[in-house]
């Protein structure tokens, strides 16, 4: 195998489309990648290439449900609530950018035209599941 010490290139390929991930490497190197399989190829700096026989696997991790409607038509402002069965925290951040609070219900006013980006999180912050 390369010896990572001496540096050289890696070429990392996500199995599901077969998008690649190629970069250089010294010693110990980091790549964020998604969940999914990936097969890894490493080579020296001399151009030796040494491909790793098995696949990589990263598991992906649990996510939050809930729903919102996907278009809404409002005169002035729109009241939301996000719904889940889950217990969650919400983060709505309007389209210029500014995070919204939620009234004392867990209601958000939507007054602006433009989209919305809408993050719900498990209200227990030990909780594992993933933000989005």
């Amino acid at each position: 195998m390369a010896d990572p010490s001496q540096g050289g290139e890696y070429v990392i390929t996500r199995e599901l489309d077969g998008v690649q991930f190629m970069g250089s490497f010294t010693g110990n190197t980091s790549v964020s990648l998604s969940s999914g399989e990936y097969a890894v190829e490493l080579s020296d700096a001399s151009g030796c290439a040494f491909p790793y026989d098995s696949l990589f696997t990263i598991e992906g991790k649990n996510r939050v449900d809930f729903s919102i409607p996907t278009q809404t038509i409002a005169c002035e402002a729109f009241i939301f609530r996000p719904q889940s069965e889950e217990d969650l925290t919400f983060t709505i951040t309007d389209p210029n950018g500014t995070t919204l609070s939620p009234d004392s219900e867990g209601n958000f006013t939507l007054g602006l035209e433009g989209t919305y980006q809408v993050k719900g999180a498990p209200a227990d912050p030990n909780n594992e599941i993933v933000q989005e």
